[in-house]
């Protein structure tokens, strides 16, 4: 037997435009269905993703109240139908449906007004107000939320190969040198692109360039735009602290701009404190890699190892260079006042048991990117540590360059993998919700 999922998100004519060609919600399977779900041309020009599927299911119309806070626009279920509209009331019914913020649904469905979700049910309730009705033989999940990507990193998928993470780093680093604006902006779409097909309606995104803000924007994805600093030292501190300010006060069209120092070995101690109190300043988000690697351990706490190596060879001027500080990754930052609700830290996978307990009382969550890790060789993240000292979880896919393929569903797939073998009791709607409803919150 096949499990078929399928996963609302935004699609539609529009977004094929903006994107250069046709997108749809693909028939997300274990072994793909010759197919589609549905039909493409009756899918509404615009789903609303995650949030509007945070009502909480009942057999009954949602109130005002909880359409309103779900981001939704509020309409009751007796006046859908008055509604002046040019898209059809659609319902789309499954097997199981799982709204994420009650239990899964049997025979659920998601009713769809003017493009929008109004309602979550049971089919039988939902089915009289619809124009149309699409049934999947499945799973109906809500869009996807990845908690950290690199949409410009798209093309460097090319390179992807199992390897040692500095080697890595150095190999993207130079395979990137070259490219002009209309590589970069090529490589945002492609990546905006798999995204969409692939179930993400919601990413938090790491922008090196700068195209897949717009492009991220245009084709209705939510989140975060956090721009991303690398190789500064506090040589640079004063221009580059002016340049982000500059990059965080223009339009975003409909996403929140905020910023990502790449990781403690790639920026003076200096400028990765000074990044952090602007997004504090401005009340932006925060987000940093962090104990990723054993490399990166070895360069914080005792200033050796490859990634010093790297810092030396681009020239910089570290403060955590030559001697180290004596500390982990997580550990660091909490020295610099970073770990602040608005924070959330990329990987985690050597951070300790003290540290996890640092990321919890901060209520800093910790975004996992099982596949990019494992192609990277540095580990896995310690769910079981996490889920000890209460630190909050998310989901991600990494670079590109680091995953080969896109699909969220196998980092999903990966997670749960790695929880099994780790504790069977981290299974369930737990890690379901951290590609959804928890990964919201915690991005």
């Amino acid at each position: 037997m096949v499990l078929r999922v399928l996963v609302l998100g935004r699609t539609g004519s529009q977004l094929g435009q903006d994107l250069g060609g046709p997108v749809g919600v693909d028939d997300l399977v274990a072994q793909r269905a010759a197919a589609p779900v549905v039909d493409r041309d009756d899918l509404p020009a615009l789903v609303a993703p995650l949030a509007c599927l945070d009502i909480v299911a009942q057999s009954t119309a949602p109130t005002a109240e909880a359409v309103a806070a779900a981001g939704a626009r509020c309409v009751g279920l007796a006046h859908v139908r008055r509604l002046q509209r040019s898209l059809p009331n659609i319902c789309y019914s499954a097997s199981v449906v799982c709204p994420m913020s009650g239990p899964p649904l049997a025979d659920g469905a998601v009713l769809v007004a003017d493009g929008v979700i109004v309602a979550v049910g049971h089919a039988s309730d939902l089915a009289p107000s619809a124009d149309r009705h699409h049934h999947l033989d499945g799973v109906l999940l809500p869009g996807l939320v990845d908690g950290h990507t690199v949409l410009e990193h798209s093309d460097v998928r090319a390179i992807a190969r199992p390897g040692p993470f500095h080697m890595w780093l150095r190999a993207v680093l130079g395979y990137t040198r070259g490219w002009d604006g209309e590589r970069w902006m090529r490589s945002a779409h492609r990546g905006v692109q798999d995204a969409l097909r692939h179930g993400v309606t919601t990413v938090v995104d790491s922008v090196v360039r700068g195209p897949a803000v717009p492009a991220a924007g245009r084709a209705g994805l939510r989140g975060h735009s956090l721009v991303q600093v690398m190789m500064v030292d506090i040589t640079e501190h004063d221009a580059v602290l002016e340049a982000v300010r500059t990059s965080l006060s223009r339009p975003a069209n409909g996403r929140t701009i905020g910023v990502a120092p790449h990781s403690p070995y790639t920026l003076g101690t200096g400028v990765l404190q000074a990044l952090g109190a602007l997004a504090r300043e401005l009340g932006r988000p925060l987000q940093i890699r962090a104990a990723e690697s054993n490399a990166e351990i070895a360069a914080i706490r005792q200033g050796d190892g490859p990634l010093v190596d790297l810092a030396t060879e681009a020239g910089l001027d570290v403060e955590w260079a030559p001697d180290g500080v004596g500390k982990g990754a997580v550990g660091y930052l909490d020295s610099l006042d970073l770990l602040a609700p608005g924070t959330s830290v990329v990987h985690g996978v050597w951070a300790d048991l003290a540290e996890a307990r640092m990321l919890a009382r901060a209520g800093v969550p910790v975004v996992c990117c099982p596949r990019a890790n494992a192609m990277l060789q540095v580990g896995e993240a310690p769910l079981e540590r996490f889920a000890e000292a209460g630190t909050p979880l998310a989901l991600g896919t990494g670079s590109a360059g680091c995953t080969r393929s896109p699909a969220s569903q196998k980092t999903w797939a990966s997670s749960g993998r790695q929880a099994f073998e780790t504790s069977p009791s981290l299974l369930g709607k737990n890690q379901h919700c951290q590609c959804t409803q928890k990964g919201a919150t915690s991005s």
